[in-house]
């Protein structure tokens, strides 16, 4: 049953019932911070009554008056609670937000330094740990293992990169270099100073480049690291001197997010320092990288597009929209997958057309049931009215319909300027957001966005701010001097 009691409210000046149970619900949230139930029951009651004695504090809050005494001094002292300078005294807390803020602060501080007496620690028992332990002895053996657990892995790669005395050479995708980097920045930046030189393989940018940033930030001087690019990478694998060797067991994910193959096997090692050696021949350096035309950057971008990605495209003409749009669909249908376009701003005949002069056999794909040209009105807003859970519904039935069909997969687009039109843009938001920037389905979506609409302001809604949100940061982005620009997030 819940039990509730009245308290005064200092903003409108009256008398209010606060639910003891939602102090007790809110308390043990709070506690979550770093507070004891009690101490965030306290605190609660005195932020519901405004300026109270300890009296009142007690009953709100049902915690003992003698523990309220205990308690007051404790979230004094943490910044949570004040004294007034009244007689009797009594007490006023500090707003709820700018105590989450203390004692967030309070755990950060904790954490830094748990963390160097873990790291102070760490040194002191591999020390003592390490002098004639078996580990010791049979690391100093040819072995093969396979690391499973994401927290072994990465204590592997940092403890081998702590090892190093000569060179260090990885061979990764831009997306695990960087959390690498990151990751890793003081172990590496120790190892150069002991002079080990870097030198790594990865995917080309697609705008610009990160990687030299963050090698800046942690310190490290290209003299000592040196990046090279190749658009094809094999595998990915770490080689550490001549010594040994990590191999991923996949090229999917983020780094350690699949099993790693470790060896000190000189065979096996040398084999990838060889394989290594071949692919830096075959590298380029950043300035080369300008020569790839935009035609290819773009067909590149929409051709590495993984299932359940949800991008949006924006574009300041119709001709830069179509360009992309049809890229995309045309390397989806001659990749043997379903394609969907939802039109809004050009009727469903002129996309056909349109398509047909992009060398898009519209025919032939509609025959095979591979391509499907709808009307907004088929699919968004249906008899004058938007339903997201319906939308949702609709594109899981073509992901259905493409796969029972034989198609591969499913990739879909549609055009956004009808929710401007029937002034539907908060549901549009909303919509987005609920996608999550990734997709519950197994499909890649493109939602077009005119600039000029998604940068105007909409009845206070950041339109364009809230669609980074539910999609991330800009990856690619083309300025054509005929089209405009198009900028895919």
């Amino acid at each position: 049953m819940q039990r509730n009691t009245i308290a005064f409210n200092p903003v409108s000046g009256d008398y209010d019932i606060v639910a003891f149970n939602t102090i007790e619900q809110n308390a043990l949230t709070l506690s979550s911070f770093g507070l004891t139930v009690k101490q965030a029951k306290v605190y609660l009651a005195l932020v519901s009554l405004g300026t109270a004695p300890v009296g009142e504090i007690s009953q709100l809050s049902k915690v003992r008056r003698e523990e309220v005494y205990r308690i007051l001094p404790k979230l004094e002292k943490m910044g949570l609670v004040e004294k007034t300078l009244t007689t009797p005294v009594k007490l006023k807390a500090t707003s709820v937000d700018n105590a989450l803020s203390i004692l967030i602060r309070e755990e950060e501080e904790k954490a830094k330094n748990r963390l160097i007496e873990l790291k102070n620690k760490k040194d002191e028992f591999l020390h003592s740990y390490r002098k004639g332990s078996k580990d010791d002895r049979l690391s100093s053996g040819e072995q093969f293992s396979i690391i499973t657990e994401k927290a072994v892995a990465l204590g592997k790669i940092e403890a081998l990169i702590e090892n190093a005395k000569t060179e260090i050479e990885y061979c990764v995708s831009r997306e695990k270099l960087a959390q690498f980097t990151r990751f890793f920045s003081e172990t590496l930046k120790d190892s150069v100073d002991r002079g080990v030189k870097i030198r790594i393989i990865t995917t080309p940018p697609k705008d610009e480049d990160e990687i030299p940033r963050i090698f800046n930030k942690a310190a490290i001087s290209g003299k000592a690291a040196t990046i090279r690019y190749l658009n094809n990478l094999p595998n990915h694998f770490l080689t550490i001197d001549k010594s040994e060797v990590i191999v991923a067991t996949s090229t999917s994910g983020y780094l350690a997010d699949n099993s790693l193959l470790w060896s000190n096997n000189v065979p096996h090692v040398m084999g990838y320092k060889r394989l290594f050696e071949e692919l830096w021949n075959s590298t380029v350096e950043s300035a080369s990288l300008s020569n790839e035309s935009e035609d290819q950057k773009l067909l590149t971008f929409v051709s590495q597009l993984k299932p359940s990605t949800h991008l949006i495209l924006l574009y300041e003409t119709s001709g830069a929209k179509l360009k992309v749009l049809f890229t995309y669909a045309k390397q989806a249908l001659e990749n043997n997958e379903a394609f969907v376009y939802v039109c809004s701003e050009a009727s469903v005949e002129e996309i056909k057309a349109a398509m047909t002069q992009f060398n898009i056999d519209v025919k032939k794909y509609e025959k095979t049931r591979a391509l499907k040209v709808l009307d907004y009105t088929q699919h968004y807003i249906i008899d004058g009215k938007f339903d997201a859970n319906n939308t949702q519904s609709l594109w899981t039935r073509y992901h259905k319909e493409a796969l029972a069909n034989g198609f591969k997969g499913l990739k879909v687009t549609g055009e956004t300027s009808c929710f401007f039109k029937h002034n539907l843009v908060k549901e549009l938001v909303e919509y987005e957001k609920s996608l999550h920037g990734k997709l519950d389905l197994p499909i890649v979506a493109i939602c077009a966005y005119k600039a000029d609409q998604a940068m105007k302001q909409e009845n206070q809604v950041n339109l364009y701010k809230e669609l980074v949100k539910a999609h991330g940061s800009v990856q690619f982005t083309w300025v054509d001097q005929k089209l405009g620009r198009i900028a895919i997030s």
